[in-house]
């Protein structure tokens, strides 16, 4: 009798329990032959497209980078400047490109590279590292100027080592 009247209990509590979907079903109509979108004719348009389609035309031009500086870190008072590579070359034909590297006995708090026209890039290290580099490139036809310029904490790891550059 008891087997019997759990047996009763767990049925009735599996009834309610997936009764969920059951009911949303069935007050939604699905399964009953209704469509979901109840005017789908209205939907599709047989007409022609009335703008032409887009064709196979050349793409845009190469549109450059709006960024001809790069910042990173922030400087505070009493930051030592460990690098500063001012650069001005004229334009070429092919373009120009500029490699600007260093490593310090100290960790760099602020690069920052600013040029006109060039395109800055930063590859490797910068702010919270002892070393960067820094690729700066100039398209075809312009000329490349501008300076990168590195500051470190003002204090070093090592006594002994300069707070410059090391070769």
């Amino acid at each position: 009798m008891k087997l019997i009247l759990t047996l009763c209990i767990i049925y009735v509590a599996w009834c309610l329990g997936s009764s969920q979907s059951y009911f949303y079903e069935k007050m939604n109509h699905y399964g009953l032959g209704n469509r979901v979108i109840q005017n789908y004719r209205r939907l599709y348009n047989p007409k022609e497209h009335p703008e032409p389609l887009p064709t196979t035309a050349d793409p845009d031009p190469y549109v450059r980078s709006p960024y001809n500086n790069i910042y990173q870190g922030a400087r505070r008072k009493g930051d030592k400047r460990v690098y500063n590579n001012r650069f001005d070359y004229t334009e070429n034909p092919s373009g120009q490109q500029l490699f600007c590297r260093g490593e310090f006995a100290c960790v760099i708090n602020h690069v920052a590279a600013e040029t006109d026209g060039g395109i800055p890039t930063l590859l490797r290290g910068g702010t919270g590292y002892r070393h960067f580099v820094v690729l700066v490139r100039a398209p075809p036809g312009r000329p490349l100027r501008g300076r990168v310029r590195v500051f470190c904490y003002n204090y070093t790891l090592d006594d002994d080592l300069p707070l410059t550059q090391i070769e």
